[in-house]
């Protein structure tokens, strides 16, 4: 009987002995998991920092390069001169269509380097002359700009002579929708202070306009 009893608590010790190795190993497995889960957690990150990264100095490129595009560094001078090549395109919006024309420099760009031509292409855009309105001017951007050679780009929304106009009001000054009523093709500076009180009131509700004749005549009337 105590042999019995001996071998049976020899194999009850080695049992044991079995199952704590066996439970030491699951354990050592699970945390080679989590070591290895959390290792390719902060691999994703650190990719997905590196990708922002190259993201961001991409960009910086581009913007450098985009700026240095607007400068002729073999020039003596930035200063636009009378005898500047005044590059203009005429793009319509609505169509994808552009023409280019060779121009003789205005006299107010001359003189003027990239700051301050800039300038004056952004006052151009906020009041442009009602001939620019007319014919559905949306804005003038600098494309290139040297000494020597400017070029920049005129954007209308020209309308389709066949279809009608929509004046309507926006803040209080008089717009020009296409036949969409919903497509501006035009800002004025015309004020609803400055017309008369029934036509105030029938601007509320947007005016019909036959074409481009009757839109110019009311133009012409109302423009200080």
């Amino acid at each position: 009987m105590r042999a019995f009893k001996s071998i049976g608590l020899f194999f009850a010790v080695i049992l044991t002995c079995v199952l704590l190795m066996i439970l030491c190993y699951l354990l050592g497995v699970k945390k080679g998991f989590q070591n290895g889960g959390d290792q390719g957690k902060v691999l994703v990150q650190r990719n997905a920092a590196a990708d922002q990264e190259a993201e961001a100095e991409k960009e910086k490129e581009t913007e450098e390069k985009r700026f240095a595009s607007f400068l002729d560094v073999s020039s003596d001078s930035g200063l636009l001169r009378k005898n500047t090549e005044f590059v203009v395109v005429e793009k319509n919006l609505r169509d994808g269509t552009s023409g280019e024309e060779t121009l003789e420099l205005p006299s107010m760009y001359v003189g003027l380097d990239f700051t301050g031509f800039l300038e004056a292409v952004e006052k151009y855009n906020q009041a442009p002359p009602l001939s620019e309105r007319e014919k559905g001017f949306s804005g003038m951007e600098v494309l290139r700009f040297s000494r020597d050679r400017v070029v920049v780009q005129k954007n209308y929304k020209r309308a389709d002579p066949e279809s009608g106009f929509y004046l309507a009001l926006l803040d209080q000054m008089v717009i020009v929708l296409l036949e969409d009523r919903k497509t501006v093709y035009m800002t004025t500076d015309i004020s609803i202070q400055m017309l008369p009180k029934e036509l105030a009131r029938e601007l509320a509700g947007m005016i019909y306009v036959e074409d481009e004749a009757a839109l110019f005549d009311f133009l012409e009337a109302y423009t200080s």
